[in-house]
């Protein structure tokens, strides 16, 4: 199989909270000797001070606060290269928090993005899409969520991984040996998109999903179909939140890449159930 992770982008502040979401990415690139970009994002806001009858003017100090940053994010650098021996890049970008980590995440084809986002209960009147929600939906790539304030992989006790209208391959592998080593339990977990919408297939992914897991050994799995539709980002928050999981583990969206592989395996679940046997496992070559 091809290598799964190959650049990790991680936003992050100089905090406490972030510097354990950084430890714990960079377990994960470790482990599949990824290359880390560490992006700290500066609103427009912390650069000027606006008003409506006054001409915006810049926030005393700033030059001397973005070099303190700036300097923070080299010792980050050169600490993860020497405890973790990867390879790891700083960016500071002025604008909009979730835009400009949307672009990063685009614009430097990222395999996987880790977000830190806190347990909340959603409000009933909330009706916008939290920034972490916004990135979940639109981000191309695979997205970590951490919720938990653990700050060590070792203390996970559960993780949730969606199925949508395919087969989360990538997610499976992207965890699955750190699921093992750790033995926290994988929640794989479904949801209609509205109430006429029941994805057909989806018994079809949970037992696909269920088979990838199965060589593995003892991994503690948990099978769940969210009946009530709605907003299926909204709902895999709410789950992730309501059973106090320590990650969510998302991919909205799928590339071609995995649709093929998705089509290929039903193929050959279909050939095997033909009264002529199992074809040669060459003839589908790209799924292996």
């Amino acid at each position: 199989m091809d290598k799964n992770i190959n650049t990790i982008l991680i936003p992050v502040q100089f905090d406490a909270e972030h510097l354990s979401v950084v430890r714990q990415a960079a377990l994960l690139a470790k482990e599949h000797k990824a290359m880390i970009h560490l992006l700290a994002v500066k609103s427009i806001s912390s650069i000027y001070n606006f008003s409506y009858f006054t001409q915006a003017t810049p926030v005393k100090n700033t030059f001397f606060h973005n070099q303190e940053q700036l300097a923070m994010l080299e010792t980050w650098k050169r600490w993860l290269e020497q405890d973790y021996g990867i390879k790891v890049t700083p960016v500071m970008e002025l604008g909009n928090w979730k835009d400009v980590v949307l672009k990063y995440a685009i614009s430097m084809n990222a395999d996987l993005v880790v977000l830190k986002d806190k347990p909340v209960q959603r409000k009933w009147f909330t009706f916008r899409k939290s920034p972490i929600e916004y990135l979940i939906a639109k981000c191309p790539c695979q997205v970590l969520t951490l919720y938990s304030n653990k700050t060590s992989m070792a203390e996970w006790k559960d993780i949730v991984i969606p199925i949508t209208d395919f087969i989360p391959e990538q997610r499976v592998h992207t965890i699955l040996k750190l699921a093992k080593v750790y033995k926290f339990k994988i929640h794989l977990i479904a949801s209609p998109i509205n109430a006429n919408n029941s994805h057909p297939a989806t018994f079809h992914f949970f037992t696909e999903t269920l088979k990838m897991l199965k060589p593995s050994g003892n991994i503690q799995v948990q099978c769940e179909y969210l009946d009530e539709p709605g907003n299926q980002v909204h709902r895999f928050v709410e789950y992730t939140n309501r059973i106090c999981a320590d990650a969510l583990m998302t991919k909205m969206k799928d590339n071609r890449k995995e649709k093929v592989n998705s089509f290929i395996k039903k193929l050959e679940n279909f050939f095997n159930e033909t009264p002529y046997g199992k074809y040669p496992d060459t003839i589908f070559p790209a799924y292996h």
